[in-house]
């Protein structure tokens, strides 16, 4: 196909032009407009994931014009990705330094472990404070298990979140204040466990922390909304053994 791109007294370029430029769009709100997508949550209680692309065409102002998804999922995910993609701002395109019309691609990731991994990285610091020097071990080992999860080292992980809970033991009474930490940190043993293979273990872990929501709810505060990643995580695992019954009812 010849190169193209778009003249001041010409139409936008079709969606599968090919357009010379010296610059690409730049998204100035990108990842504003990914918040506002969010993850939607019958989505995640239905273990949907997927991953869309989108062309969107971005005008020599730099605003969007309209869209084409070039690959779909679940109807859920596209709903709430279709809702807010003309609330993008760019900054257009250039063919040297005259600005020209655009065809922008842009990929939207739906997945229930990345999504899991920055909610906690959202909320982290809403921990309470740990005071005792195993305490604050226990969150060292504990960010360092999310950053290895990030990386997708899911064995160095699991070892660091083991330890996590290693230093942070649940003796009632005596360490109230970790109680939040430890829950994010069995969700997340559970997680990668699950990744892993290590279906039992998940299993157990994601009980686990489930029952650190439901027996110690005031002190995991603003983070039991995570108590139903749990739930869900615990369902994924007993569909994958076959145990229909009991994943309905999680």
């Amino acid at each position: 196909m010849w190169n193209v791109y778009a003249q001041p007294d010409q139409p936008a370029p079709g969606v599968h032009d090919f357009v010379f430029v010296t610059e690409e769009p730049e998204p100035l709100n990108l990842e504003e407009v990914r918040k506002l997508i969010g993850y939607p949550m019958p989505a995640i209680k239905r273990g949907i994931e997927g991953k869309i692309y989108c062309r969107i065409l971005v005008d020599e102002k730099g605003h969007y014009v309209t869209h084409k998804f070039t690959r779909k999922a679940h109807p859920i995910l596209m709903d709430a990705v279709n809702r807010h993609l003309a609330q993008l701002r760019f900054r257009p395109a250039y063919v040297y330094e005259r600005p020209t019309s655009y065809w922008m691609n842009i990929p939207f990731e739906f997945s229930i472990a990345h999504n899991a991994v920055s909610s906690i990285n959202r909320r982290k610091r809403e921990v309470l404070y740990l005071g005792g020097r195993n305490l604050k071990k226990a969150k060292i080992y504990f960010d360092s298990g999310l950053m290895y999860l990030e990386v997708q080292e899911y064995g160095a992980a699991l070892q660091m979140f083991e330890q996590s809970l290693k230093f942070n033991p649940l003796r009632r009474g005596k360490n109230m204040a970790g109680i939040g930490l430890r829950f994010y940190a069995q969700l997340m043993r559970a997680q990668t466990q699950a990744m892993l293979g290590q279906i039992q273990s998940a299993l157990e872990g994601y009980t686990e922390a489930i029952g650190l929501g439901t027996t110690y709810p005031d002190s995991l505060g603003s983070l039991l909304p995570y108590l139903s990643q749990a739930y869900l995580g615990r369902a994924l695992v007993y569909l994958q053994r076959g145990q229909a019954e009991q994943a309905v009812s999680d």
